[in-house]
């Protein structure tokens, strides 16, 4: 089955932004941009969301973010909107050196605004904050932590989300992972 599989295999190209982050910041004076299409489609229904994340490295360990979406939805219809705006301010408070086990480790607050589309989210802002790890050993490097998201209004809940990821530079251009 596997080598069934490894022979249907297409390469694909993919990358950054991840589920889950790493505590770099974007280098001061700089600018890292993504765009980014994320969706889930089930008999009936395709939902997701395109759009930008435009981070620039404001100074010295410090990144400001923005991403702006695009919300859609085809099920009973077609729907099309803003989707919640998150403003977001990396810090790294801590940087790895390679004869210690030290980790870089930054805090990413984030809030998310809600937007005129109120068919594709809350009515109220939410906030999120985690904690980002990371540590390299030559072409390997393992990232991530989690965060806590604080999430008011009439039947909603607060939420954790953690995720990990382990890479490995085979090239330039090829990083292998795992998330």
């Amino acid at each position: 089955m596997a080598v069934g599989a490894l022979a249907v295999a297409a390469p694909v190209i993919a990358g950054p932004p991840y589920v889950t982050d790493d505590p770099e910041p974007t280098s001061t004076g700089n600018w890292e941009n993504y765009l980014y299409l994320t969706g889930t489609s089930t008999p009936g229904d395709t939902t997701g969301e395109a759009g930008i994340e435009l981070n620039y490295g404001a100074a010295t360990d410090l990144q400001l973010s923005v991403s702006l979406p695009l919300d859609y939805d085809h099920g009973d219809g077609y729907r099309l909107g803003g989707g919640d705006i998150d403003l977001g301010a990396k810090y790294r408070f801590a940087h790895q050196s390679p004869d210690s086990w030290l980790p870089d480790i930054a805090i990413f607050p984030s809030l998310s605004l809600p937007t005129a589309a109120r068919t594709f989210g809350p009515q109220h802002a939410s906030l999120f904050l985690p904690l980002w790890m990371e540590k390299d050993f030559g072409p390997w490097s393992t990232f991530g932590g989690g965060g806590y998201t604080i999430n008011p209004g009439q039947g909603n809940r607060n939420y954790q989300l953690f995720g990990w990821a382990v890479t490995h530079t085979v090239t330039s251009r090829l990083i292998c992972g795992c998330w």
